[in-house]
């Protein structure tokens, strides 16, 4: 990881924190008046993913041909990577965010879709069921000859 420090006027910035920058810091600043100091504490905070305060929703309802989005939103330190899975078979349809996202549902979408949440740290899971109500459209043929 890229460590970058920086101090520009009266801001101290570190980028790519590690435990090695925890530590107190402090800001002394003087003038023909006097002299005053702050200090401040710095903590890595580290996080193994977890849906403690966040689960996945249980079950979600869909139409066929609609859409749907399923929220995954894990507590992680540092920021966890988000994969979905259906019946255990990775799925593509990740938004940005971390969101599920699929368009024109079909009956075959129903299932268990599961957000996996990883980080250097650890995995977490968590599901919901997404039922999908309607019928499909299509041709429906008939086996009769004239």
């Amino acid at each position: 990881m890229l460590v970058f420090i920086q101090v520009v006027g009266n801001t101290l910035t570190i980028t790519g924190v590690d435990t090695w920058h925890e530590g107190m810091y402090q800001c002394e600043a003087k003038n023909t008046i006097g002299m005053a100091r702050s200090s401040a504490q710095l903590r890595s905070l580290s996080l193994a993913p977890t849906f403690e305060m966040t689960p996945v929703i249980s079950s979600k309802q869909g139409a066929v041909g609609g859409e749907v989005t399923i929220a995954c939103r894990p507590q992680a330190a540092p920021r966890a990577t988000i994969r979905w899975e259906k019946n255990g078979m990775e799925v593509d349809a990740v938004m940005a965010n971390g969101d599920l996202y699929l368009t024109d549902l079909a009956m075959s979408d129903g299932g268990r879709y599961t957000c996996v949440a990883t980080n250097v740290l650890g995995e977490a899971r968590s599901s919901c069921a997404l039922n999908i109500q309607g019928e499909e459209r299509g041709c429906k043929c008939s086996d009769y000859t004239m």
